[in-house]
């Protein structure tokens, strides 16, 4: 008699590279009773730029940043949540390196290679995490819902290069490669609830140097687990732009206003979510070619516990951030991406009967 694997790794779904137009894929079509731990998006393949070259990066993250979009949402809709909320492919990179704890990029698309170059980047929905108390129960588990709609969204050559003289036979070159969706996912999994979880991003321009920017687009219901902010100048990381994350509400305050706490929460909070395989940009040690915290700065679940009791908690009352921003030039931007939650919404097992009183 055989017995049924408790967990696969195996690949869904896979189709030709589209340009600038939402792909939608349908998951119940491949799977219904998987818990999935994360999904994939692979693409995959070769390029030929061509030699004219000459282009300018956009500084963008190459090659991640060739996905503009991912968007998971569900049917039913569970406490408001959508799973993915329209999250680039930056915040995805570092979400993962962030879980990951290990900086581990694609390798970067040369603008000026005449000779085909091998693409494989890999794209990781996490819904599982490492580092969290019961993670089980942070799993999608597709057999409650009718629908799990991925639309994924991917950019031309354009995303990463500007001017370049290979654009058009880019272009070409990337309608070429492939997406291919991989599922991890545990099989015959009982946990004791299973919670709602939504990953989301949001951008706010900077303007000019103030001490209170304020982002009050946050809505109530939720305990929010992780907040990554993201500092850009022209698309590019760029530290000096944040001095100060202040997060409060409801009568409480996790990080203070006028503290000028950027700096540490970069150099330490930062420094605890990676293996030492990112420096920061002033370290004597550093090689140049070493990847850098520039830019992130991370308030996340795992630093606090792994408990999402102790998270930030706008069940009840919003919660208002306020960054201290310094305006140096250009285009500048604040990219936020994190998780919310509703404990326990998508399922919670019946309290245990009281054992019978003693006579």
């Amino acid at each position: 008699m055989s017995v049924n694997a408790l967990w696969k790794f195996r690949k869904v779904y896979s189709t030709q590279y589209t340009l600038n137009t939402a792909l939608p894929i349908e998951l119940t079509k491949y799977m219904q009773v998987d818990y999935i731990n994360r999904l994939i998006v692979q693409v995959s393949g070769n390029l030929t730029t061509g030699a004219a070259g000459g282009g300018t990066a956009t500084g963008r993250t190459n090659p991640e940043d060739l996905l503009i979009s991912a968007l998971l949402q569900t049917s039913p809709t569970v406490a408001s949540v959508i799973p993915f909320n329209a999250v680039s492919g930056r915040s995805l990179a570092i979400d993962a390196w962030l879980n990951r704890r290990c900086f581990r990029k694609a390798t970067l698309i040369s603008d000026n290679n005449a000779a085909a170059q091998p693409v494989d980047i890999c794209f990781e929905l996490n819904f599982k995490r490492n580092g969290l108390r019961k993670s089980v129960e942070y799993g999608f588990d597709m057999s409650r819902y009718t629908s799990a709609l991925l639309t994924l969204t991917f950019g031309d050559y354009t995303r990463l290069f500007t001017g370049s003289g290979n654009q058009t036979a880019a272009n070409n070159s990337l309608a070429g490669l492939t997406v291919s969706v991989w599922v991890d996912s545990s099989l015959n999994v009982n946990p004791q609830q299973i919670h709602a979880v939504e990953l989301f991003e949001q951008n706010f321009p900077i303007l000019q140097t103030q001490p209170d920017f304020l982002i009050n687009q946050l809505p109530a219901g939720f305990l929010y687990t992780d907040l990554c902010f993201l500092t850009e100048q022209n698309n590019l990381l760029t530290p000096g732009i944040l001095t100060n994350i202040d997060i409060e509400g409801g009568g409480r305050i996790w990080t203070q206003l006028g503290d000028n706490n950027a700096d540490v929460i970069q150099r330490i909070m930062a420094m605890d979510n990676w293996d030492g395989s990112v420096r920061q940009s002033d370290d004597p040690d550093r090689n140049t070619n070493d990847p850098l915290t520039a830019g992130i700065y991370p308030v996340n679940m795992r630093s606090h516990d792994g408990m999402y009791t102790r998270q930030i908690d706008a069940l009840s009352a919003q919660i208002l951030i306020k960054l201290g921003v310094t305006y140096i030039s250009g285009s500048q931007n604040i990219r936020l991406f994190g998780r919310r939650m509703v404990p326990g919404a998508v399922f919670k097992a019946a309290p245990a009967p009281a054992a019978p009183a003693k006579k």
